[in-house]
């Protein structure tokens, strides 16, 4: 049997244009990664055509890109990576793991929702939000100790009559722990958040520790910092 297929063979006399052609192909690809990549665009072979006739105004396929292996290799280098697929955040899981089955699907779709919008959004609304719950932390705070110190008076039978009385009772030594370490009240006209942030030099995870109390020891009133589940240290 005779073999119809023949191959094709360039003439000797193009192979000098060939190549030359073959060099022109690979600078206008690397022109156009080189543009792409300061404009933060993927690097495709469909991009790269694209930007290599808005640069040169030349017509150049994905197929020629292929076939030139030095033109190839730079697209190789240069296209970025398949992103890898983001595994769920453990606090997900558990919030998913915690809702009743039949409002799961609900959960779902908002997070999704608040996963396409922008975060700078979502960390101002986040930080709003803490600057809410610190407020109503502090006036729950300012009226639990006023509990414990009106209760503290009514024990001893030193019930304010007036003002002067309450000013008197109010300024009951005031005594922080942080995981059992004794910290000394830096002053009574301080607010339990100034303690805080006056601490959060020498005790950087106190910043984000929880806080209970006071609870009315003797003649103190203890505030006791606990450093938050999950943290580092």
């Amino acid at each position: 049997m005779i073999n119809n297929k023949i191959k094709r063979v360039s003439p000797v006399w193009l192979a000098s244009t060939w190549e030359s052609r073959k060099k022109e192909t690979v600078k206008c690809v690397e022109a156009a990664i080189e543009k792409l990549r300061e404009a933060d665009r993927y690097v495709t072979l469909t991009s790269i055509r694209d930007e290599v006739r808005l640069l040169f105004g030349r017509s150049l396929s994905t197929n020629t890109i292929k076939r030139n292996e030095c033109a190839y290799q730079l697209y190789l280098g240069g296209r970025r990576a398949p992103k890898a697929r983001q595994a769920k955040s453990h606090l997900i899981l558990e919030l998913y793991a915690q809702v009743e089955p039949k409002m799961k699907a609900a959960i779902q779709a908002k997070v999704a929702r608040l996963r396409r919008q922008a975060k700078d959004d979502l960390i101002a609304r986040i930080m709003r939000i803490e600057e809410e719950l610190t407020e109503q932390m502090n006036v729950a705070n300012r009226l639990r100790e006023k509990i414990i110190l009106a209760d503290a008076a009514q024990h001893r039978n030193k019930l304010p009559s007036n003002e002067g009385d309450m000013m008197q009772v109010e300024q009951m030594e005031r005594e922080f722990t942080y995981n059992g370490v004794r910290l000394p009240d830096p002053g009574h006209k301080l607010s339990v958040d100034q303690v805080r942030d006056t601490y959060a030099a020498a005790y950087p995870e106190i910043a984000t520790a929880s806080l209970e109390g006071p609870e009315a020891v003797g003649n103190k009133l203890v505030y006791r910092f606990s450093r938050a589940i999950g943290s580092k240290g």
